[in-house]
């Protein structure tokens, strides 16, 4: 009899030895199922990345554009705070043929002084660009594509002219370092306000250091942008009253030059 209970204890201590050696061992399985599992869902987006899609949805769906424009060059704002602000229209239609933008400039103010008419004209038709002036009574046409290479008028204005957001949107985050600077408020007419600060390798690196973004809740197209420049110029645009996906003449894409103003052309070399 005792010898049964000395192999009854026997196999009990082996069977409590093997489970603590095992036990570990299926814990940490457990653990790095659980953990293997956790790490094969997806990370959520970003505020920045989702406002970002949005946008881009909102420029992707965009067929025709028309807001009105302020736009104020302010040079060497520590010592001169040079002003000029000019207002007009902005015009875009983007069909299968390709994309046309205009922008037609009324009025000047420089610093203090009063409003005046001074009537300057814009027109890009994705190869050609058109700059009418009716101060000085001269009219430039410049090619900046090839005929069977059209780019969209967006695209162009973008690279020249301190306009961003209505193309290349895939691209900002690569070109900027984007942040939100505030939170969003419920007030449906305030902005979204991105704060983008150009990268070394950006697209735009010779162009700009700083954009302050402004996207309009409503529409989810740019807004406002406040551009500091690599010479540390300001540039402040303001889109206002937009008018989304609605029909514009096609007469407003043909500029019509007066007769007596001089005229250059220069093709694409």
């Amino acid at each position: 009899m005792r010898k049964n209970h000395i192999i009854l204890l026997t196999i009990f201590l082996i069977s409590v030895i093997c489970l603590a050696e095992t036990e570990p061992t299926k814990i940490k399985k457990t653990c790095q199922k659980a953990c293997c599992a956790g790490s094969k869902e997806k990370p959520q987006p970003t505020q920045v990345a989702q406002i970002l899609a949005k946008l881009r949805k909102g420029t992707d769906n965009l067929t025709s554009y028309q807001a009105d424009i302020e736009y104020t060059i302010i040079q060497d704002p520590e010592l001169l705070d040079s002003r000029t602000l000019r207002k007009g229209t902005l015009y875009y239609i983007r069909e299968k043929g390709g994309s046309k933008l205009r922008i037609n400039f009324r009025t000047v103010k420089y610093d203090d002084d009063a409003e005046q008419n001074d009537r300057q004209d814009f027109l890009f038709d994705g190869v050609w660009l058109t700059k009418v002036d009716y101060k000085l009574k001269t009219a430039d046409l410049i090619q900046q594509q090839k005929a069977d290479n059209p780019i969209d008028a967006f695209e162009y204005i973008g690279e020249n002219f301190p306009l961003v957001g209505f193309s290349r949107t895939e691209q900002l985050e690569k070109d900027f370092e984007i942040t939100l600077p505030q939170p969003i408020t419920a007030d449906p007419n305030s902005l979204i306000h991105l704060d983008m600060k150009v990268k070394k390798d950006s697209h735009y690196k010779d162009q700009y250091r700083h954009i302050n973004f402004g996207i309009d809740k409503k529409t989810f197209l740019p807004a406002e942008m406040v551009t500091t420049s690599t010479d540390d110029n300001k540039y402040d645009i303001r889109l206002l009253n937009p008018k989304i996906n609605k029909k514009i003449k096609n007469l407003v894409f043909k500029l019509e030059t007066p007769a007596h103003f001089d005229k250059i052309r220069t093709p694409l070399k």
